[in-house]
């Protein structure tokens, strides 16, 4: 795993972009180079033109994106996948290497260790800044990765759950992560006015749903629909769900060799049970029949479906395009 330091830095920049230094940063760059001294202007400001991508700007990862790929490509070598532009692959002499890119991390993995030190000191001359991990044990995106004896791969947030649960003053256990009256219109009758808490909530359990714990999918993805009204019940309930995360750590995703080329998929779907008459779809999706699905979903429907045919329908379509693309992969 290597991640690059300050990446969007070193983008390069197309656009023409233009940079108003207030008259207080001016200072700074007039004390360290007395020369700037003739840009300033009359309110003390100074006009500058970005050469490079900075953070904050509306370019800056689209820079750096285009820049680590043509790296990865020209001077690593690798071929960019036609299906997913943020996986390359290099397959040559007997060694494979893929690497898979999140904005600043770079996931690699590979048969041949002299093959990857050359290619790491590359990546290092190129970008000194960078640091690497390796090992059985890694920490990626909030995660915790851990290669076992068997080489199945187990995924986890254990860490980041505690760290949720400390926040939010979490002292009580439960084992079913749902109340019962989780559709219950009646309790809009009392309105949580803390979005921004009920909000900063919501998005924590949305990232480890969408990570590990899709055991917490659907609720999470109900209580995402009241991010502008939720009322107090609605809340309790991303609360309990924290409870229930905090009480099972032993759930978390455990990832196999694929045993053959077929790919199985499940799915299903709930007619008509949101308030405004529309579906719940579910799918996921393995290669291995003694492993966590590789790809799963919960979400609502964007169709009002005119019966739980159709809604099975729709929902086997998301499906089936999501598993197609897999299957390319």
């Amino acid at each position: 795993l290597i991640d690059f330091k300050a990446a969007f830095l070193n983008g390069i920049l197309k656009q023409k972009i233009n940079m108003l230094l207030h008259k207080e940063i001016a200072e700074l760059f007039i004390k360290y180079d007395p020369s700037w001294k003739q840009y300033q202007r009359e309110n003390g400001s100074i006009l500058v033109q970005l050469d490079k991508a900075l953070y904050g700007t509306k370019e800056a990862a689209q820079a750096w994106n285009m820049q680590i790929t043509k790296f990865i490509i020209t001077q690593l070598g690798f071929k960019q996948s036609t299906h997913d532009r943020c996986l390359f692959y290099y397959n040559n002499d007997n060694i494979k290497c893929y690497i898979g890119l999140h904005v600043d991390d770079m996931l690699v993995i590979h048969n041949d260790k002299v093959f990857f030190n050359k290619m790491f000191n590359t990546i290092d001359t190129t970008y000194p800044e960078c640091t690497m991990q390796s090992g059985n044990k890694l920490r990626y995106l909030g995660c915790e990765l851990n290669i076992n004896k068997d080489y199945s791969i187990t995924l986890s947030q254990n860490d980041y759950i505690e760290k949720c649960a400390i926040q939010y003053k979490i002292d009580s256990t439960t084992t079913n992560p749902v109340y019962s009256d989780l559709l219950n219109p009646s309790n809009d009758d009392n309105p949580f006015d803390d979005i921004h808490s009920y909000m900063s909530l919501i998005m924590k359990l949305l990232y480890i749903t969408t990570h590990t714990r899709t055991d917490i999918s659907f609720i999470v993805s109900y209580l995402t629909r009241k991010n502008t009204c939720p009322n107090k019940r609605d809340y309790q309930q991303g609360i309990r769900c924290l409870k229930y995360l905090k009480s099972t750590p032993y759930i978390h995703k455990v990832f196999r060799g694929i045993s053959d080329k077929v790919i199985t998929s499940y799915t299903d779907a709930s007619n008509n049970i949101h308030p405004d008459a529309r579906s719940q779809s579910a799918f996921a999706i393995y290669v291995h029949s003694n492993s966590s699905p590789i790809y799963d979903k919960s979400t609502i429907q964007k169709c009002h479906a005119r019966g739980s045919t159709e809604a099975e329908i729709v929902a086997m379509d998301d499906c089936v395009l999501k598993t197609v693309r897999i299957k390319n992969l």
